[in-house]
């Protein structure tokens, strides 16, 4: 008889087995994590390390011992296992793998241990799309480079529904938000939250530091999972979670949440109050901006809107106090 610890999203778990195939153990590990078989991927040891399995024919003994803590990551990059290669081909196109990714199945994750590991926030790079950044890192696997591509899939949803997206939601004309929001300098907000809500099926909750608002996308459209994003009023990073905490490795990230998660929501708003309660935010209603257009300075972010609407120009700095 062995006895594995096994780690999940929900806390830790013993797992009692003969010395079974790691095929029998990953069907084990299937009904504890919700992660399939085929998606599950395995690490042990400390500092844990993947496993490398040779074969799922092999029995459990040859790869852990009595005691081991086993760690169960979910790799979305997998395809379920078929007899059919076409499938696999087509994948090669950009249009088939953003077909195939949004038609796979959606699992609503477990929800978080009540006094178990840590959430924190999850920097972004202060450069004018951390919001795309942040919700990259949320959704395309704590990804942050996916920020220019992100910018494109906004630009498409918005040009493809003039109707839906139009001068009283946009603020301005369809092309001039187009052309502003193709500028990497240009800040993404709540319109982009939106489409970004409806492209992955999932909620996403917005929560703002100096009112300890929460701003929620894609509420009530049966979407089963959720992220989270904090803004400062300049700026947006991620709030994640970590059985390990905010020093482990960010591949141990948990980033997406169950809808029905109110512990998860309680706990990342912890640390927007606590964040409030130590003044660390920008008041937009009286924060200087420069121009960095025309050098000219705009008071609040009624100033920054006006500036940009009698001029076009959108590429502002904060003015140090």
């Amino acid at each position: 008889m062995i006895i594995l610890r096994i780690q999940t999203r929900s806390g830790r778990e013993k797992l009692q087995v003969e010395d079974i195939t790691i095929q029998e153990l990953k069907l084990k590990l299937q009904t504890l994590t919700s992660v399939v078989t085929y998606q599950q991927r395995l690490r042990s040891g400390y500092p844990p390390k993947l496993v490398t399995i040779e074969s799922e024919k092999d029995v459990v003994s040859k790869y852990f011992q009595n005691g081991d803590i086993i760690i169960v990551e979910c790799d979305e990059t997998k395809e379920k296992p078929t007899t059919k290669t076409i499938k696999t081909t087509s994948t090669t196109s950009t249009t088939s793998t953003t077909s195939t990714k949004n038609e796979k199945e959606i699992i609503e994750p477990p929800p978080i241990p009540q006094n178990e590991g840590n959430f924190f926030i999850r920097k972004m790079k202060d450069d004018n799309s951390c919001l795309f950044s942040a919700v990259s890192y949320i959704f395309e696997n704590k990804n942050r480079k996916k920020a220019s591509s992100l910018r494109e899939l906004a630009i498409g949803y918005i040009k493809n529904d003039p109707d839906k997206y139009n001068e009283g939601i946009l603020g301005k004309s369809q092309k001039s938000y187009i052309e502003s929001l193709k500028n990497p300098k240009t800040w993404g907000g709540g319109i982009e939250l939106s489409i970004f809500a409806e492209h992955y099926k999932a909620e996403i909750i917005g929560f703002e530091i100096r009112t300890m608002r929460e701003y929620r996308f894609g509420e009530n459209s049966g979407y089963r999972q959720r992220g989270f994003v904090i803004f400062d009023g300049l700026h947006y990073d991620s709030i994640v979670f970590s059985f390990i905490g905010e020093q482990g490795d960010e591949e141990f990230d948990i980033t997406l949440f169950s809808v029905d998660d109110q512990n998860a929501v309680n706990r990342a708003l912890a640390i927007v109050k606590n964040m409030n309660k130590n003044q660390l935010y920008t008041d937009t209603n009286t924060f200087q901006l420069l121009c960095k257009q025309c050098n000219k300075i705009v008071i609040g972010e009624k100033g920054v809107v006006l500036h940009s609407k009698q001029t076009g120009h959108t590429q502002f700095d904060e003015v140090k106090k």
